[in-house]
């Protein structure tokens, strides 16, 4: 952090005279006085930075980098984004294309409307291969870029957990679990089974198929499936009618 500092601090001063805007993050998103934010250039930013980080790893993703390949000056990115870790968590959350939920819209879920979101997010990650690469580069720099995964801890991980938690604690008072449910340990198992069909079994790529297991994931975990019957393709009901 000591380098970022001194880095972002000799960025700054030779901008300063140039304009006097506000540093942006992602935590703080208010444009100052002055020009408007360029959304094209968070755009090409994200993309660079998911395109570097997918291809070659954290090592491949260097600040410099990311502003080479997405034709922006440096001091664009760092007037955006903290560091490194935080620009690329948020580029790896930017491509998942998960349906934006705040942590007070996923806590005020009813426990069918959460097992359907889970459902519905798990078939996008687990049919898509580049979501599998991102999940595979993102554990693999655990050990030798600790601060990567602790930013997307803190900053995703952590809040959609507790989030979770509290629907799961609901479902059990609701009896769609097991009254000695621990909702801790159950959601480490779904992950985990996630986490485990994601990295180990790639081959699987079909919705249906997809959404069978997870229904069934939840299923032996204790969580008593309402009207969840499988939808039939369009195709079928075709060819069911012209019979």
């Amino acid at each position: 952090m000591a380098i970022l500092e001194h880095v972002d601090g000799r960025l700054d001063r030779m901008t300063e005279s140039r304009r006097a805007k506000p540093v942006n993050t992602t935590k703080d998103k208010k444009v100052g006085v002055g020009r408007p934010r360029d959304l094209s250039a968070d755009e090409s930013i994200l993309r660079a930075a998911i395109d570097l980080f997918s291809e070659y790893g954290i090592e491949g993703a260097s600040i410099e980098q990311i502003a080479r390949r997405a034709g922006v000056a440096r001091t664009t990115i760092y007037r955006r984004w903290l560091s490194r870790e935080d620009l690329l968590v948020h580029a790896i959350e930017h491509g998942r294309n998960f349906p934006e939920q705040s942590m007070e819209g996923l806590e005020k879920m009813q426990p069918d409307e959460l097992l359907n979101l889970a459902v519905k997010a798990g078939i996008d990650a687990l049919t898509r291969p580049q979501f599998r690469k991102l999940a595979a580069r993102l554990i693999g720099s655990s050990m030798s870029h600790p601060a990567l995964m602790s930013v997307y801890q803190t900053t995703y991980l952590q809040p959609r957990r507790r989030a979770f938690a509290k629907v799961l604690k609901i479902a059990r008072a609701q009896g769609l679990l097991p009254s000695n449910t621990d909702v801790e340990i159950l959601f480490d198992m779904l992950t985990g089974a996630m986490l485990y069909h994601l990295l180990l079994q790639p081959e699987e790529h079909d919705d249906e198929k997809i959404r069978v297991y997870l229904l069934k994931l939840f299923e032996q975990a204790g969580w008593r499936i309402r009207d969840q019957k499988p939808k039939r393709r369009s195709g079928t009901r075709q060819s069911e009618q012209s019979s």
